[in-house]
């Protein structure tokens, strides 16, 4: 997946770690006993929505669209998720969508379906920009700390930098999204500049 392509794990074909003697599997311990520690961070993601918005997901056996409801049966209105790699909302979360809808058993008849709801959503069916569909975006809301990183033209937040139209808001936490590709790898100005205070250094 995007985390182990990330981090540059490699798959083993045909490993056998209980052979006799536990051999593989003492010299798979030893060398992660030994292995460097690498920290990787957390994101805590919390969404609200406008009174007349609504979650849903692919119902994962009728494969139809699903609006998600709390305990009393009313439409949920925030979700507060932890995130590892990355998420997004747009025009690529469109096609993921439709490929969830559409999922097969065979690699290859897969590839073909992604490719498929891709020319559908991005030339046959209309996508909201970003700027239409989101408020703005919050840092430590709620917090001494918090900052406005970005607001829409029609925000309700009184101030920070205005988004411009876009039709896709990803937010990475590893260089690797969409079955592995790095796509700031070709980058060469940066946007935001922050610093982490956990790590000590530049994001």
């Amino acid at each position: 997946n995007d985390f182990a392509n990330a981090f540059g794990w490699k798959e083993w074909r045909g490993l056998r770690p209980f052979d006799g003697a536990m051999k593989t599997m003492r010299r798979l311990l030893s060398r992660w006993s030994q292995a460097r520690v690498v920290h990787h961070d957390l994101w805590s993601v919390s969404v609200v929505l406008k009174d007349d918005g609504e979650f849903t997901k692919i119902n994962s056996e009728t494969r139809k669209k699903q609006v998600l409801q709390d305990s009393t049966g009313r439409r949920v209105q925030k979700m507060t998720f932890v995130m590892s790699n990355y998420f997004s909302m747009g025009v690529e979360s469109r096609i993921g969508r439709g490929f969830d809808r559409h999922r097969r058993q065979s690699q290859l008849l897969n590839k073909m379906t992604y490719g498929i709801e891709g020319v559908k959503k991005a030339w046959f069916k209309r996508t909201l920009t970003i700027d239409n569909i989101v408020d703005g975006l919050l840092e430590s809301p709620g917090e001494p700390d918090e900052r406005v990183v970005f607001r829409t033209k029609d925000s309700t937040l009184p101030d920070g930098p205005i988004l411009k139209k876009s039709v896709s808001l990803i937010a990475l936490n590893i260089p690797s999204f969409s079955a592995g590709n790095d796509i700031w790898a070709t980058s060469h100005s940066v946007g935001i500049l922050t610093k982490s205070t956990s790590l000590n250094r530049e994001l």
